[in-house]
C-alpha cells in the first residue's frame, strides 16, 4: 500500500521517515517545566533533529554519551515529545516516527487549517486560527468547530461528526464534540490551552492522517458519538491501518533518505503478538478503546513510566494544580478542601482528591473517576459511566450498586465504591498480563492478597495450629506430602496445616486458576458472616495491593438472596443440598406388632368401646322384638337379654352360627341393616390393621423425598418460614411437617420417640453431626441413615443455594461476582473430570447401616419364645397329671393299709412290707379290673343319654321347621292378598289414564281438523 495513494496522490507526503530504537525509562527532564509542550522553546530548533539520523540525536547533547533517540527526547527535549509517535515494535526496543518540516505541498491549507497533520510545528497555527477572540484559549464554541464546521473543520473531523453525511446525524454521528471538548480539558477549567491543544493533536493527528476511525461500536446498539467517550478514541481496528500507514511511510522515506544512513532492514510490520502487546500497553483501562486521557497520562504524565503518578508528576502535568472553580458560575473553589484557595506539591489539594485510595500515587483510574465526573459532584451516574467508558468485562453499573438499609437501590458511585472497583480492575487486569490470560479466563493478580476464611468442620475443614504441627514433630513438607495444606506465620496470621475436603478442592480450584490465597480460621463462637466476611480493605493498602475476603462455608446458612450483601459460587460439592434421613430399619414389619400397637391405640379402643356399646342396645332392641314370637329367645329378661346380645354379637362379626334367628319381618329387616353396619364396622378394624402394617411397611421402604408424602417429617426451622420466606417443604412434598430447632431435636423425634417418620436437612450438616456422634463406626446399631440423592427446591435454590460454597461481601464489590463465577466455572471442570468425585470419597462414611435392613426370613426369635412358651405348659401340665396320680395312688394304699392291718382283732397285723407282697400284685389286677368295668358302663351311659338327647334336638328342630313352614304360609298368603290389591289398584289407575289420554287425543284432533277447515276456507275466499 502506498502512503500517496492513501492520501489522493499527494507527492510531498512522502518526505516521512521513521526513527528507530525506543526504550521507555526515563529519569530527568532538562528545559521543560510545568507540563509545558512547545518545541521552539527548548533547546535546537525541531528541524534539525528531522533530517538527522535518529542514532545520532545524541550529537546534539555533546557529553552525554549515547543516547537512544526517545531517551533523548524524555530526558533532554521532553517539549518536544508531542512531536514523536511511539510505533510500538519491536517490543524490546520500540520504535518512533516524526514528520520532515520541508513540506511544500502539505502546506496548503483550507480556510488557513494546515493539511501537515503530522508537523507538530504548525499546529500552533491551527490554534490561532480557532482562537477567535484572542485570549489564547479555546472555549467550547471555538473547539467545537474543528468538527462541526463545514467550511473550515478538517474533512476527516466533519465526516465523524456528520457519520458520512452532508450534515449532521444523530443517528450517524461517530463523534460528539462536546465530550471531545471534556476530554481535552485536563485540567477541567473549561477551556482549551496551546498544551492541552497540542496533547489533542498528538492524539489525534493519526486519525486525520490515515482518514480513519475508530470501529468499535457501543454494546447497547447506540449511535456511536452516544456512545463511551463520545466516539473520541482509538481501537484495534484504527491500529491495524494506522500501522500499515506507519510502515508505508517508512518505505517511502528510507527509499529517499538511503544516502543519510536510513536502512530499510528496519522497516516490517507488528506480527499479531506485538500488536496485542502494543494494545494492552496503550489500553489502561481494559476498554479496548484508547482515550486521549490515557494517552496523556501514559506518554505525557507518567514521566518515570511506572504506571502511577506521584505529587511532583501530578503538579508538573496539565492537569488541576488551583482551586479555581470546576463548573462556570460556583464561588466556592473547586477540588480544594477546608477554606484554601492555593494548591501546590506541598499542599497537594487537588492531588489528594485525585489520590483516592490514600496510597501516595494516581493511578490512571483515580484520574479516570475525576475526568468521568462531569458534574463535579465526586459521584458517577449511569451516563456518566457510559460516557466515561467503563468497561462491562469488569462489572456492568448495576454490579457496583449499593443496597441501603431500607432496600432501596443506590446507583451513584462514590469515592468509597469506586475504591472497590479499582481494586477489582487492577487485581484482574494485572493478574491478566502477568498470566497472559484474558479477563474471561479469571486471572488474579498474586500482589492482591485472598484470605480465605474457614471454620472448623469435619470433615470439610480440619485444623492443626501450630502446637500441634510442633507435637506432630514432622516438617510442613511432611505434612504436605500426607495431604495437608500448610503456611508459614505471616504477619497476623499464624502458622497453620489445613486438610479436608473443602480445603483440598478450593486448593486444587486456586491452582488452577493460578491465584494465590491463605486460609484463615474464624475463632470459635464467631460466624463468618457477622463479622469477617468484610468489604476488600482498600484505602489502608491502596487499589493496587487490596485484601479480598471470602469465606468457605461447610454448613447451612442463615439464608440470603442475591444481590444482598453476599454473592456465592456453586456448589463444591455433588451431593450437596438436602437429603432425607429415616430410622434404620432393623425388624421387618410383623403383624403381630401391627395389631397390638393399633389394639393399644386411643382411636381403637373408642371404637371398640362404641361397638360394644351398640351390640348391647341391639341385643336388647332384638330380645324385644323377637321374644313374643320367637321360641329361639327366651321369655325372661335376663336370659332372653343374653340370647339378644348373643345374635346381635354373631351377626355384627359376620360369624352367623345359625342357632337363633329371627322370624319376625322387622327383626329380619333390622337384621340386614344390622349386617350392612357389622361389614361397615369391621371392614374399618380390617383397614385400621392394614393401615397400621402398611405405615410401617411404608416407612422401612422410604427411599427418597418423593416417598414421604402423608408421613409425619422433622423440617429445621431455618428451612422453613419465616426465617426463609416461600419455602415450605411440608407443601412442596405433601407431608405433614414437623418443625425442629437443630438436627440433635429432630433425632430425638426421630430415633426416641418415633413422633416423625424421617427428616430434612443439609447433607453437610448431617455429615457433621454423623461424625461429630460417632455414626458410621456402630455397623448395624446404627439408629439413622441417609437415604435417597440429594435434592432441592426452586425455594431452597433462590434462598439458600449451596451448602458448601464460597461466598465474598458483593455490597458495591463486583469482584465478589467475579471470583464466585471463577470458583463455579473451575468447580464444573473438577466434576467433568472426576477431581472432585475423588476428593469426595474422603467423605464416605465407614458404614451407615445399608446392609443392616430388615431379615425378611424367619422370626427366630418369636418362634423360640412360642416353642418355650409350649414346652413349659406341657410340662407344668403332665407334672401336675403325674402329682394327682400320686396323690390318688397315697390314698388308696393308706386306706388299703388300714383296712387289713385292722380288720379284726383275732388277725394279727401285718408289716407294710408283708402287706405290699401278699395284696400288691392282686390289688393291681382288681384295680385295673375296676378301671376297665367303669369305662364300660360310662360308655353305655353315654350312648344311652347321647340318643336320648339327639331324639329330643331332633323333635325341637321339627317343632321349629313346622313354626316356620306355618309362619311362611302366613306370609305367603299375605303377600298374595297384598300382590292383589296392588294390582287391582294399578288397573284402575290405568284405565283411568288411558280414558283421559283417549279423549285428550279425540279432543285435539277434533281441534286441528276445525283449525284446518277455516285456514282452507280462508284461502279459498
Amino acid at each position: 500500500m502506498r502512503w500517496d495513494a492513501m492520501l489522493g496522490g499527494a507527492a510531498a507526503w512522502q518526505r516521512f521517515f521513521l526513527i528507530a530504537s525506543l526504550f521507555i525509562f526515563a529519569t530527568a527532564q532538562e528545559g521543560c517545566t510545568g507540563g509545558r509542550h512547545e518545541c521552539t522553546a527548548a533547546g535546537a530548533p525541531w528541524s534539525e533533529h528531522i533530517t538527522t539520523y535518529p542514532p545520532h540525536w545524541y550529537r546534539f547533547y555533546p557529553g552525554n554519551g549515547e543516547l537512544t533517540a526517545i531517551e533523548y527526547i524524555e530526558q533532554i527535549k521532553p517539549c518536544c515529545r508531542h512531536c514523536v509517535w511511539s510505533v510500538g515494535y519491536p517490543l524490546a526496543i520500540p520504535a518512533l516516527m516524526a514528520i520532515s518540516p520541508k513540506q511544500d505541498t502539505c502546506a496548503l491549507t483550507t480556510d488557513g487549517y494546515s493539511l501537515c497533520y503530522l508537523d507538530c510545528t504548525k499546529w500552533d497555527g491551527d490554534f490561532g486560527l480557532l482562537d477567535t477572540n484572542s485570549d489564547s484559549m479555546l472555549n467550547s464554541t471555538e473547539m467545537r468547530m474543528y468538527f462541526a464546521d463545514s467550511q473550515k473543520a478538517p474533512a476527516q473531523n466533519y465526516k465523524l461528526y456528520t457519520g458520512g453525511a452532508l450534515q449532521y446525524n444523530s443517528d450517524l454521528s461517530r463523534l460528539e464534540p462536546n465530550v471531545v471538548f471534556s476530554s481535552v480539558d485536563l485540567n477541567q477549567d473549561m477551556m482549551i490551552s496551546p498544551d492541552e491543544w497540542r496533547v489533542f493533536r498528538h492524539f489525534w493527528s493519526p486519525t486525520l492522517v490515515s482518514r480513519a476511525g475508530p470501529g468499535k461500536v457501543p454494546e447497547d446498539g447506540r449511535p456511536l458519538a452516544d456512545g463511551p467517550l463520545g466516539g473520541f478514541f482509538i481501537d484495534r481496528y484504527f491500529m491495524q491501518i494506522w500501522f500499515k500507514n506507519m510502515v508505508n511511510m517508512m518505505l517511502e522515506y528510507y527509499i529517499g533518505n538511503l544516502e543519510r544512513g536510513f536502512r530499510m532492514i528496519d522497516v516490517r510490520e507488528p506480527v499479531e503478538n506485538e500488536k496485542l502487546q502494543i494494545l494492552r500497553q496503550m489500553d489502561l483501562d481494559g476498554s479496548e478503546r484508547i482515550s486521549n486521557e490515557e494517552s496523556y497520562f501514559r506518554i505525557f504524565a507518567d514521566k518515570d513510566h511506572d504506571g502511577f503518578l506521584s505529587p511532583a508528576e501530578y503538579y508538573d502535568s496539565l492537569y488541576k494544580r488551583d482551586c479555581s472553580p470546576l463548573l462556570p458560575g460556583q464561588t466556592v473553589p473547586g477540588d480544594c478542601g477546608g477554606s484554601g484557595t492555593t494548591d501546590s506539591e506541598t499542599e497537594r489539594r487537588n492531588f489528594d482528591k485525585h489520590d483516592l485510595d490514600g496510597n501516595e500515587r494516581v493511578s490512571f483510574l483515580e484520574r479516570k473517576f475525576v475526568a468521568a465526573d462531569l458534574n463535579k459532584d465526586r459521584k458517577l451516574d449511569e451516563d456518566e459511566w457510559r460516557v466515561g467508558d467503563f468497561p462491562e468485562k469488569f462489572g456492568p453499573f448495576e454490579g457496583h450498586c449499593f443496597i441501603e438499609a431500607d432496600g432501596r437501590q443506590n446507583c451513584q458511585l462514590d469515592q468509597t465504591r469506586y475504591n472497590y472497583y479499582m481494586s477489582f480492575h487492577y487485581c484482574a487486569s494485572q493478574g491478566s498480563l502477568a498470566y497472559n490470560r484474558p479477563i474471561s479466563a479469571f486471572p488474579w493478580s498474586s500482589a492482591c492478597e485472598l484470605i480465605v476464611q474457614v471454620e472448623q468442620s469435619d470433615p470439610f475443614v480440619t485444623v492443626m495450629n501450630a502446637n500441634e504441627i510442633a507435637e506432630s514433630g514432622k516438617t510442613l513438607e511432611e505434612l504436605g506430602d500426607e495431604g495437608w495444606k500448610c503456611w508459614e506465620a505471616s504477619g497476623t496470621y499464624p502458622r497453620m496445616c489445613f486438610n479436608g475436603y473443602a480445603i483440598q478442592t478450593f486448593d486444587d480450584i486456586a491452582q488452577r486458576l493460578e491465584w494465590t490465597y491463605r486460609p484463615y480460621l474464624v475463632p470459635d463462637g464467631e460466624l463468618l458472616i457477622d463479622k469477617h466476611l468484610t468489604a476488600p480493605d482498600v484505602v489502608s493498602k491502596g487499589a493496587d495491593n487490596a485484601v479480598f475476603k471470602l469465606a468457605l462455608f461447610t454448613s447451612y446458612q442463615t439464608p440470603w438472596e442475591p444481590p444482598d450483601r453476599y454473592w456465592c459460587s456453586g456448589a463444591l460439592w455433588r451431593e450437596d443440598g438436602l437429603v432425607v434421613v429415616k430410622r434404620l430399619a432393623d425388624t421387618e414389619t410383623s403383624i403381630e406388632l401391627a395389631i397390638l400397637a393399633m389394639v393399644i391405640d386411643p382411636s381403637f379402643v373408642n371404637f371398640v368401646v362404641f361397638c360394644y356399646f351398640v351390640v348391647l342396645v341391639m341385643g336388647h332392641i332384638f330380645w324385644y322384638l323377637e321374644s313374643a314370637d320367637n321360641e329361639l329367645f327366651d321369655k325372661s329378661f335376663t336370659k332372653g337379654v343374653m340370647d339378644g346380645l348373643w345374635f346381635s354379637m354373631v351377626t355384627v362379626t359376620t360369624v352367623g352360627y345359625g342357632d337363633i334367628v329371627p322370624i319376625t319381618g322387622l327383626g329380619k329387616g333390622l337384621t340386614i341393616l344390622w349386617m350392612f353396619f357389622g361389614i361397615l364396622c369391621f371392614g374399618v378394624f380390617s383397614g385400621s390393621v392394614s393401615d397400621q402394617i402398611n405405615t410401617s411397611a411404608a416407612e422401612n421402604a422410604i427411599t427418597g423425598v418423593s416417598d414421604l408424602s402423608t408421613f409425619r417429617v422433622g423440617v429445621l426451622r431455618r428451612l422453613a418460614e419465616p426465617v426463609v420466606q416461600g419455602m415450605n417443604l411440608g407443601s412442596d412434598f405433601n407431608f405433614d411437617q414437623v418443625l425442629c430447632a437443630d438436627i440433635a431435636e429432630c433425632e430425638t423425634k426421630l430415633v426416641k420417640d418415633k413422633s416423625i417418620s424421617a427428616m430434612i436437612v443439609p447433607h453437610s450438616d448431617i455429615l457433621k453431626h454423623f461424625i461429630d456422634t460417632g455414626h458410621g463406626t456402630k455397623g448395624c446399631k446404627e439408629k439413622m441413615k441417609v437415604v435417597g440423592g440429594n435434592f432441592s427446591t426452586d425455594a431452597t435454590a433462590k434462598w439458600t443455594g449451596a451448602t458448601v460454597k464460597m461466598c465474598s461481601y458483593s455490597q458495591s464489590v463486583y469482584a465478589a461476582r467475579y471470583l464466585a463465577d471463577a470458583v463455579s466455572f473451575t468447580m464444573n471442570e473438577l466434576l467433568e473430570d472426576g477431581t472432585a468425585d475423588r476428593l469426595a470419597a474422603q467423605l464416605e462414611p465407614d458404614g451407615d447401616g445399608d446392609d443392616c435392613g430388615p431379615s425378611g426370613g424367619w422370626n427366630i426369635r418369636l418362634i423360640i419364645a412360642t416353642c418355650c412358651v409350649v414346652f413349659f405348659y406341657f410340662c407344668l401340665v403332665e407334672l401336675m397329671r403325674w402329682y394327682r396320680k400320686y396323690l390318688v395312688n397315697k390314698r388308696v394304699t393308706e386306706n388299703l393299709r388300714s383296712s387289713v392291718a385292722y380288720a379284726g382283732e383275732d388277725r394279727p397285723a401285718l408289716s407294710p412290707e408283708r402287706l405290699e407282697d401278699k395284696y400288691g400284685r392282686r390289688w393291681l389286677a382288681k384295680t385295673r379290673l375296676a378301671k376297665l368295668k367303669r369305662a364300660r358302663d360310662k360308655m353305655v351311659k353315654v350312648r344311652e343319654i347321647g340318643a336320648h338327647d339327639h331324639i329330643m334336638h331332633m323333635v325341637k328342630r321339627l317343632r321349629n321347621m313346622y313354626m316356620q313352614q306355618a309362619q311362611e304360609i302366613r306370609n305367603i298368603n299375605h303377600d298374595t292378598r297384598t300382590a292383589r290389591e296392588r294390582v287391582s289398584r294399578l288397573m284402575t289407575f290405568m284405565s283411568i289414564v288411558g280414558t283421559l289420554l283417549v279423549v285428550t287425543l279425540f279432543s285435539v284432533t277434533i281441534a286441528m281438523m276445525v283449525v284446518w277447515a277455516r285456514l282452507v276456507r280462508l284461502t279459498y275466499l
